[in-house]
């Protein structure tokens, strides 16, 4: 619920503190309680990796939600996010994210070449320090929610979104 109203910080304050104490160290599994009364619980490994596929990509209507909930630091200068032809509703849908702030800009090209592919592509980019985005290639850029809205789309898009010079 957390990601569908746009709450990311409690989203993520959520995943990660379920991941520091409810996972075994020793199986990569989850416990079913705190108590660590169950160990191998199915439900809790699957929220686990529903959480992560949520993080990535949501499904709204006939929009697809990119990167709704990655932390800030996901996007620090050099860093990239490559995702390969992960499954959705729409079919395979491949992204990839370069961060480039020491030239000012992030770079992104969505592609979604299915017969189902999705209207309209939501990508949120959030600067890692909380700038605002100056000008924006590609897309349609909401300030509130760091937010690129790339509509119609039509299998491929290319975004950049400039911002304030890294300090």
């Amino acid at each position: 619920m957390h990601l569908r109203r746009g709450e990311i910080k409690p989203f993520l304050k959520s995943y990660y503190n379920t991941v520091a104490s409810l996972a075994d160290r020793e199986t990569f599994t989850f416990w079913e309680h705190y108590f660590q009364v169950s160990p191998y619980k199915t439900h809790e490994e699957a929220w686990f990796l529903i959480g992560s596929r949520w993080m990535l990509s949501i499904q709204r209507g006939d929009t697809l939600d990119l990167l709704p909930g990655i932390p800030r630091n996901y996007l620090e200068n050099g860093k990239e996010i490559s995702l390969k032809r992960i499954a959705t509703y729409f079919g395979p849908v491949s992204l990839e994210v370069k961060s480039m702030l020491l030239q000012s800009r992030v770079g992104a090209t969505v592609e979604c070449r299915t017969d189902r592919k999705p209207k309209a592509i939501e990508l949120r980019l959030p600067h890692p320090q909380g700038s605002r985005a100056t000008a924006v290639k590609g897309g349609k850029y909401d300030p509130q929610t760091e937010r690129v809205r790339i509509e119609p789309f039509d299998g491929q898009a290319h975004v950049i979104v400039l911002c304030a010079p890294e300090k």
